[in-house]
């Protein structure tokens, strides 16, 4: 079936009709076609958005990518935004065949889904991905003045509850996506304790110290002369006092004949 899709009056195309072959694009190409693959890549987006099934941006043009760029046309999407190279390739699916883009089914997103809970249950509690989340989260309380938690590779109370208290008080918790994952099972249902304020630390009153004063330098020494106590004096003045009056003593019964 060809032209199955008759595309709005909303756009003109500024090419008009040409032959498929006339600017280089093929339909049914065997190599990858750059023209084609950027115009994939415009698809896939609006494609998903919509729930249906995107496109393998291989660029090779086929039936599913001039159906998806038919089915485009009937969709609230901005034409403005499309590259130059999207309206070269309408120009060749214009008059080539055209399958519709498949709708996601119901069962195939439920799939989806599950696969995406068992990736991140796999990714889970992975004790060093933790251990880095508790890192981050003790950067955030240092800064906030709040002690830091354990780091021990386990999401506890205190790990869940620093994470809450981050968010709330300082506007994030300074996690990678990676690392949320990681404590996410058991931090959605487990109890939480929050940080504890650090006591700010005692300031100690300086201990100075004085210099040592330099000694300078020392003169000739002369004779030492000895040092005499005053009761030595006193006691040698005495002894000489009566020394003296014996003599007298003596002298005076001499000239007395006696």
């Amino acid at each position: 079936m060809h032209g199955i899709f008759t595309p709005p009056n909303k756009i003109a195309h500024p090419l008009g009709a040409v032959h498929r072959s006339a600017l280089g694009v093929v339909f049914g190409n065997t190599t990858s076609d750059s023209k084609v693959k950027e115009t994939q890549n415009f698809l896939n987006p609006h494609l998903k958005r919509l729930g249906y099934v995107q496109l393998d941006p291989d660029g090779k043009l086929g039936k599913a990518t001039c159906g998806a760029q038919a089915w485009s046309f009937a969709q609230d999407i901005d034409m403005n935004a499309a590259p130059f190279s999207f309206f070269e390739v309408w120009n060749v699916c214009a008059s080539s065949s055209q399958s519709p883009p498949t709708p996601i089914t119901a069962a195939a997103k439920s799939s989806d889904y599950q696969v995406a809970v068992q990736t991140l249950q796999a990714k889970a509690g992975d004790p060093v991905v933790v251990t880095a989340a508790q890192q981050a989260l003790n950067v955030g309380l240092k800064a906030m003045g709040m002690c830091a938690i354990g780091v021990d590779g386990s999401a506890g109370p205190e790990t869940c509850g620093a994470q809450v208290w981050l968010i709330a008080n300082a506007g994030g918790d300074g996690l990678t996506q990676a690392q949320r994952d990681a404590i996410y099972p058991k931090c959605s249902v487990g109890e939480k304790t929050a940080p504890g304020k650090c006591p700010a630390p005692s300031t100690l009153t300086p201990i100075v110290v004085e210099p040592v004063p330099t000694p300078g330098p020392i003169g000739p020494v002369g004779p030492v002369k000895p040092k005499i106590s005053a009761a030595t004096m006193v006691a040698g003045v005495g002894i000489a006092a009566v020394f003296a009056a014996a003599w007298h003593f003596y002298a005076q019964k001499k000239a007395g004949g006696g």
